[in-house]
């Protein structure tokens, strides 16, 4: 028995059997060559005839410093763009580091920020990971991101306030997109925090005099430098002389005060003076002197100077980074080299006539 419409019936019919022909699958080569097309789903080799109207593609051989560039561009583009970094290796980031700055900061922070750039840092800034973790690297691009933004400004806030900042806090502090915008804002805080602490620090000083003094009481001290000239006021002269003796340590701060208020000078004749200034309170702390017998021989030693001092600047002649009295010895060569430069060019009485008053009343210090 056999089943019709099959090869059995045909051969029973006497008719031929059909050849069977199983097409080739395509091989690498022929996609390569472009031999290929996609009918249905199904990849089929092409015709002759469209082989003839398609022909195989060119072949295009890009160089390595070409790819090199692509690469870098990309990477570049997804550091400021703040999207994930796809198919770049670790050691082409790294060389793409090595190419723009010349160098790059060590391995540690290379793995890192290179996690940090295939992740993308808005989706980091949108976790606020450097809140969690403490080897974040905040990257320029991200400085105007709203959530570091926010971070940033309310650490600001506290350092304004002076409270104590975490070592998060302060750097955050060095996230501002404009730098000079950002220094000007802290500077200010600074300036303002330290009249705060200069003048709580005459407050104290006055008040370990012992000498209590009502709110119209006036006491006006006159200075010059890191000398206290003189104390005059509406209490008693032993009153008086209890204050002197209280503020005397304190004649150069009183000095700065009547300095930064009434003394208008180009900025090198202003650090000259403030030198000079200093010159005669290095001289008068090992003995006394005057400036206008100071001078300075080929070999760099000073004459007209206290013995002791004169040994002290010979034995910390030359900083080694380390020594306290070697960095003293900078100082008082600084100030004497300015004294010297100031006599020289005829500012010796000019310069000790900026003799100074300030007045203290009700709290306050004013000139």
């Amino acid at each position: 028995m056999y089943i019709r419409n099959t090869p059995y019936d045909r051969i029973n019919r006497g008719a031929p059997i059909p050849e069977l022909k199983l097409k080739d699958s395509p091989t690498i080569f022929d996609y390569i060559g472009n031999d290929i097309t996609i009918e249905n789903g199904k990849p089929l080799m092409k015709t002759s005839l469209e082989k003839l109207l398609y022909p195989t593609k060119d072949v295009i051989v890009i160089s390595e410093e070409s790819l090199k560039e692509v690469r870098n561009k990309y990477i570049e583009e997804s550091m400021e763009s703040g999207e994930p970094m796809k198919g770049i290796s670790y050691d082409d980031f790294v060389d793409y580091f090595v190419e723009k700055k010349g160098f790059h900061n060590g391995d540690d922070y290379m793995q890192r920020l290179y996690a940090q750039t295939k992740k993308g840092w808005k989706a980091s800034c949108a976790q606020h990971e450097w809140r969690t973790n403490p080897k974040f690297i905040m990257t320029a691009p991200m400085f105007d991101s709203p959530e570091l933004t926010e971070d940033r400004e309310a650490a600001f806030e506290k350092f304004k306030n002076g409270e104590e900042l975490t070592r998060l806090e302060k750097d955050l502090l060095g996230t501002f997109p404009d730098i000079n915008e950002g220094q000007k804002r802290i500077n200010e805080v600074v300036s303002e925090r330290a009249k705060i602490e200069h003048k709580q620090n005459l407050l104290d000083t006055l008040a370990s005099s012992g000498v209590e003094l009502s709110p119209d009481d006036e006491i006006t001290f006159t200075v010059w430098g890191y000398d206290l000239i003189d104390v005059k006021g509406t209490v008693s002269d032993e009153k008086l002389a209890a204050i002197k003796e209280a503020m005397k340590e304190k004649a150069y701060s009183l000095d700065r005060i009547y300095s930064s208020k009434h003394i208008r000078l180009s900025e090198g004749t202003k650090l000259q003076l403030d030198q000079f200034k200093k010159a005669q309170y290095y001289l008068d702390q090992a003995g006394g002197g005057s400036l206008l017998e100071l001078s300075k021989d080929k070999d760099g030693n000073y004459h007209g100077i206290p013995e002791k001092l004169d040994k002290f600047l010979k034995e910390n002649k030359r900083y080694h980074g380390d020594d306290t009295a070697d960095l003293k010895a900078i100082w008082v060569r600084h100030a004497f080299d300015a004294a010297i430069a100031a006599v020289d060019a005829g500012r010796y009485d000019w310069f000790k006539s900026k003799v100074g008053t300030v007045t203290y009343k009700n709290g306050e210090f004013f000139a």
